[in-house]
C-alpha cells in the first residue's frame, strides 16, 4: 500500500550520542530495520520535511536547488555517510569536519545568563506558612520517559523556611533572562547520593535549573554553570566540593562553538556523572532538561509556578492545610 507523507526527524540528541550512534543516519537505519523500504526512508528524511517546512529550494537533487547533499557509501539501506556538502561546499568527510571554523560569529550570543552570584542563601526555600508540618506538591520522575507525575510530601516549616534537606531532593528554577522568578519543588523518584546538577539546557525557556540534595551542593553546581556562561555541571558531596563533570554552553546558554569531539566528550562525562549520582533513566539528559517543559504532562515547574499541564493551569506549592502546628 502507498504510505502517506512521512517525516523522520530527531529531537534532543546529546553530542555524545550523535558522535557514537549517529544523527539522521541512525534514525534511517532504525527505520529500515523496522521494515521501511530504503527509498521511503530517504524521502522521509529529505523531501517531505523540506516541503513541510516550506524550504522549497532543497530536499531533492535537482537543477536550481540548493546543493545540500550527502554522499552515501555502499548500499542505500546502510545509510553510511561518506561526504557531506552544504551549499555546494564539502564540509565533512568520513565523519570529520573539513572546513575551518570561523571565530567571532557567536560573540553577540554569549554572556546571556543574567542571574546574580549563586550562594547557599539563594537555595533557602522560604514560604509564607506557620511553623509546623505541611503537605507540599512534588514532582515524581520515572526511569523511562519525560512524564512527571504529581505527588505529595510532608515537610516541616520553621521560621518561614521549609526544612527539606535530608528529607527529599529539591529542584529550583531561577529565571536567567533578567527576571526575578524563583520556584522550588520537591522531587521524588530518585535515590541520589550527596550532590547536585545545574543546567541552563532546560526546555523551553532554558532558565537556570538546579536539582540537589543540599543547599551547598546546589549552590556549587549553579555557580559552576554561571561561571561557564551556561551549560551543565554535576557536583559530588554534601557541599558540592568536587565537580564530577561540566559542559560549558556559553552560546545563549544552550550551545557550544567548540569542536564536536570535545563537546561530545563533555556530554558523555555529564551523562556518566548523572548515572553515577543515581539518576537512572534511559536518557538522563532528556529527563533533567524537560522538568521545565510546561507542555509535557503532567506536573512541570517554571520560574513562575508549578504547572498542571493537563489542566493548563498554574498550581500552588502547598496541598491542603498544615497537619501540625507548633
Amino acid at each position: 500500500p502507498q504510505l502517506p507523507p512521512l517525516c523522520l526527524v530527531t529531537d534532543d540528541l546529546a553530542a555524545d550520542h550523535i558522535v557514537t550512534e549517529g544523527h539522521l543516519d541512525h534514525i534511517a537505519r532504525v527505520a529500515v530495520a523496522a521494515g521501511f523500504p530504503p527509498h521511503v526512508v530517504l524521502r522521509a528524511l529529505t523531501w517531505t520535511p523540506a516541503q513541510r517546512l516550506r524550504l522549497y529550494d532543497r530536499g531533492v537533487v535537482s537543477p536550481g536547488k540548493r546543493a545540500d547533499l550527502v554522499l552515501l557509501r555502499g548500499e542505500l539501506a546502510a545509510f553510511d555517510p561518506a561526504v557531506v556538502l552544504a551549499g555546494g561546499q564539502v564540509v565533512g568527510r568520513d565523519g570529520t569536519a573539513v572546513y575551518e571554523a570561523r571565530s567571532g560569529e557567536t560573540g553577540a550570543l554569549e554572556g546571556r545568563v543574567d542571574v546574580e552570584a549563586q550562594d547557599e542563601d539563594g537555595f533557602r526555600w522560604r514560604v509564607d506558612l506557620p511553623d509546623g508540618t505541611h503537605r507540599f506538591r512534588a514532582m515524581r520522575v520515572n526511569p523511562r520517559d519525560t512524564y512527571t507525575e504529581a505527588a505529595e510530601i510532608e515537610l516541616p516549616v520553621s521560621g518561614g523556611e521549609v526544612a527539606w534537606e535530608a528529607r527529599t531532593v529539591l529542584v529550583r528554577v531561577r529565571n536567567r533572562h533578567g527576571g526575578d522568578g524563583v520556584v522550588f519543588a520537591p522531587l521524588l523518584g530518585r535515590d541520589l547520593a550527596e550532590g547536585a546538577v545545574a543546567t541552563t539546557y532546560a526546555h523551553d525557556s532554558h532558565n537556570l535549573v538546579t536539582i540537589g540534595t543540599s543547599r551547598a551542593a546546589m549552590a556549587a553546581a549553579s555557580a559552576t554553570v554561571v561561571a561557564d556562561g551556561g551549560g551543565v555541571a554535576v557536583v559530588r558531596g554534601a557541599a558540592g566540593e568536587s565537580v564530577a563533570a561540566r559542559m560549558p554552553l556559553p552560546v545563549g546558554g544552550v550551545l557550544s562553538a567548540r569542536p564536536a569531539a570535545r563537546v561530545a566528550e563533555e556530554a558523555g562525562a555529564v551523562r556518566a556523572a548523572l548515572e553515577a549520582w543515581g539518576w537512572e533513566h534511559l536518557n538522563p539528559f532528556m529527563s533533567v532538561s524537560t522538568l521545565t517543559l510546561a507542555v509535557s504532562p503532567a506536573l512541570k515547574i517554571t520560574d513562575r509556578s508549578l504547572v498542571d499541564v493537563v489542566r493548563r493551569a498554574p498550581v500552588g506549592a502547598t496541598v491542603g492545610s498544615s497537619t501540625t502546628r507548633d
